[in-house]
């Protein structure tokens, strides 16, 4: 392992062997995986991706997830699901063991319009995933009038992300854009994690991620 990274390296000759055991094996890598991310910064709204891609896996995507849940670490964990478009009963289980579960996971299903593949499965999951600093940015009336889009794009520009790409590359910020906040005297209004940003304008929203960089 590297970091929250799995490296894994399989001689070509026990390829077929090795398929094997991570598919009988994989709720306990990913248990592992929770294992090792220790650290937890409340205060700061760290969090933790978990992203299973899911394609033809019903023998044991229910092991899997029952892993995870039973865990007792879930402060700030997400696990992303990222329907690549199989033809078995999986999602089907996965939405009824969803139906069910009342912890505290996030758990979220982000589907592909067709197969691609556990690579962009991965990737997929990796662009849905949120970073340190959840940006909500209000657009609703209030805020629209008194300029909220001025401000939203002088984060995309501060943060490096887009309407497309809503977390940075660095994982520290995501961009949400909502309805509304319910903070309209205060507008134009942006929330950071559980903090109500107010009379945001593109100057401010510049220092404000210079301030989070600093403080992460």
């Amino acid at each position: 392992t590297a970091g929250n990274d799995v490296y894994l390296t399989i001689d070509k000759d026990l390829q077929e062997t090795a398929t094997d055991i991570l598919e009988r094996h994989l709720a306990q890598i990913i248990l592992s995986k929770i294992r090792d991310v220790r650290e937890y910064d409340a205060g700061a709204g760290s969090s933790s991706s978990i992203i299973i891609p899911i394609y033809n896996v019903q023998d044991y995507i229910i092991e899997c997830l029952d892993s995870i849940a039973s865990q007792t670490y879930t402060a700030g964990v997400e696990c992303i699901l990222v329907d690549d478009c199989g033809n078995d009963n999986s999602m089907k289980m996965v939405n009824d063991y969803l139906d069910s579960y009342k912890g505290e996971i996030d758990f979220r299903i982000v589907k592909h319009e067709h197969n691609r593949g556990l690579s962009a499965a991965r990737n997929t999951g990796i662009m849905d995933a949120k970073g340190k600093y959840v940006m909500k940015v209000c657009r609703g009336t209030a805020c629209h009038v008194r300029k909220s889009s001025n401000v939203l794009q002088a984060l995309y520009d501060a943060t490096g992300t887009n309407e497309h790409k809503p977390t940075s590359d660095d994982g520290l910020f995501t961009l949400e854009i909502v309805s509304c906040l319910g903070a309209c005297g205060l507008s134009p209004v942006v929330m950071v994690n559980d903090t109500v940003h107010a009379s945001m304008t593109p100057e401010k929203a510049r220092a404000l991620v210079e301030e989070l960089r600093e403080e992460a």
